[in-house]
């Protein structure tokens, strides 16, 4: 499979096949417009077109389709079909999108020749097909100094080096969380939006501000090159020569590098350092 950067190659059984497909290009839709339900808990990326399902038998007259009210699952609004003559057999082709991790592909159909389904609810079908490619997720500390009483501003940075971007588009979970723990003889005054308190082994922490650990959750999608920056406002207290804090990154739950978070290539720029001093 070709790299996603340069498009992954079209999945049909033939590749001279794929050329003489009419097909649906592929989507090239940003994750962004609107949060989808927490419905499940699978990675995905960006919504694919639905392709036109076959279907065979002449033409059947129009009659009136029983309407049931679906659950919300958190995808997009399909295209409108195509007209049942221009349908056939033909194998469906999907090229993924450049900077695509997953694809998803949505299928449907509907019954014909005057045929009753009897069952409309298990008429649609949602496929991941996942691209060669990887998104290499970093994080960079920093290094502030100050006399005893003085306040620093520290700054702690994500950014998705790519060449994939990557969402949870299904369950809304954040790609990753920053995670901060406080150097000794330091207190964090200032928090920034999106960074929550924890005790060290990841706790509830009452007050906002002087906590020893923090977690800052990034967006439940990330773009090839995203880059994020959280400012920590951190009064040192006692001076002490060569404090250091830890700084790292992580899934929602797991580690990267465990699946299914096998998508990072590079986990050596996954952890950093804040030292005071």
């Amino acid at each position: 499979m070709v790299s996603a950067p340069a498009a992954a190659a079209a999945m049909c059984p033939v590749p001279a096949d794929c050329g003489s497909s009419p097909g649906v290009p592929a989507s090239r839709q940003r994750p962004g417009a609107g949060r989808p339900s927490r419905t499940t808990g699978a990675a995905t990326a960006r919504p694919a077109e639905a392709p036109p399902s076959a279907t065979a038998g002449p033409e059947a007259p129009p009659r009136p389709r029983r309407r049931h009210p679906r659950p919300s699952t958190g995808r997009p609004r399909r295209p409108p079909r195509r007209p049942r003559s221009s349908r056939g057999d033909e194998p469906r082709c999907r090229s993924s999108a450049p900077h695509a991790l997953k694809e998803r592909l949505d299928i449907d159909v509907e019954p014909g020749d005057g045929a009753q389904d009897l069952d409309s609810e298990n008429d649609y079908a949602a496929l991941q097909i996942g691209a060669d490619s990887a998104a290499d997720f970093s994080v960079t500390g920093d290094a502030i100094s100050g006399a005893a009483g003085q306040t620093a501003t520290a700054e702690l940075t994500f950014k998705n080096n790519g060449p994939a971007w990557f969402g949870n588009l299904g369950s809304g979970d954040p790609v990753a969380e920053v995670r901060l723990i406080v150097p000794q003889g330091t207190t964090v005054t200032g928090v920034p939006s999106g960074c929550y308190p924890r005790t060290l082994s990841g706790g509830y922490y009452p007050n906002q501000k002087g906590a020893p650990r923090y977690d800052c959750d990034m967006p439940y999608w990330v773009l090839e090159n995203t880059r994020r920056t959280f400012a920590f406002s951190v009064r040192v207290d006692t001076v002490v020569p060569g404090a250091t804090g830890a700084v790292s990154i992580h899934p929602p739950y797991g580690e990267f590098g465990q699946y299914p978070f096998t998508f990072d290539p590079d986990l050596t720029n996954n952890t950093a350092a804040l030292t005071v001093n």
